[in-house]
């Protein structure tokens, strides 16, 4: 089981091997003019800001083309920082690509990109371990999701049965599935409140078919987190 759900993190997270229509794909051209305010040096370690500017680059580049498809020229914005997350821990080894470990240091960078018709907030986690010089930056859930990355882990088993459940996969084609956007519906009363319910809408992807469902999230106060029930998955069309 824990081999199935590593699975469909990294596939849900731009983490699988290519599929057919990945692998046909031009690279996208890299976004110009991206920059990004100083960050801690205690977060960077030893890697250089532009270096890290880079990693983030690439990142939001690779994570916005893996959901939409090749774009000749992608601009990238950067929105927010927040340098260290709550309800992080543990951070998923293969989503992030530093081993089993928790990571010491924990940040996301927000990340608008737009190209080709298409505009979306793309969320990059980056971590720093013990005893390394240097962050490794990984996308997380795209969009405005209120979700932390390490509850997106038990979710995607449930995102992937709604969208197998209206999707049919070609034949001879394995499995693809993406999250590629997510919007909130109904909001709590204010952006710091997490006792009261609120729902959110998924665009997820599989065999290159778009899928839309519907998650509404309610606090649980005894263990401090919120479960969360997913409805009404529905075709959207390529």
């Amino acid at each position: 089981m824990r081999g199935i759900i590593a699975l469909l993190i990294a596939c849900a997270l731009g983490a699988c091997g290519p599929t057919q229509e990945k692998a046909n794909a031009q690279p996208a051209a890299p976004a110009a003019a991206f920059t990004l305010p100083a960050r801690p040096a205690e977060l960077l370690g030893g890697m250089a800001q532009s270096a890290y500017v880079a990693a983030v680059r690439a990142a939001a580049v690779q994570d916005f083309t893996t959901s939409y498809g090749p774009c000749e020229a992608v601009s990238l914005r950067p929105v927010r920082f927040d340098p260290y997350l709550r309800m992080v821990d543990p951070m998923d080894p293969m989503a992030l690509g530093i081993g089993p470990e928790a990571a010491a240091l924990v940040w996301r960078e927000s990340i608008e990109a737009s190209g080709c018709g298409r505009i979306s907030m793309r969320n990059l986690i980056a971590a720093r371990q013990p005893g390394t010089d240097q962050p490794v930056v990984a996308p997380s859930v795209p969009g405005a999701s209120r979700v932390s990355h390490g509850v997106v882990r038990s979710m995607l088993m449930p995102l992937a049965g709604a969208a197998g459940a209206v999707t049919t996969c070609p034949a001879g084609q394995g499995e693809d599935f993406l999250v590629v956007d997510t919007r909130i519906t109904r909001a709590p009363p204010r952006t710091d409140d997490w006792t009261s319910p609120w729902d959110e809408e998924w665009t997820l992807r599989m065999c290159g078919q778009r899928v839309l469902a519907d998650v509404a999230f309610t606090p649980t106060p005894a263990t401090g987190g919120y479960g969360f029930v997913v409805r009404n998955p529905r075709g959207a069309g390529p």
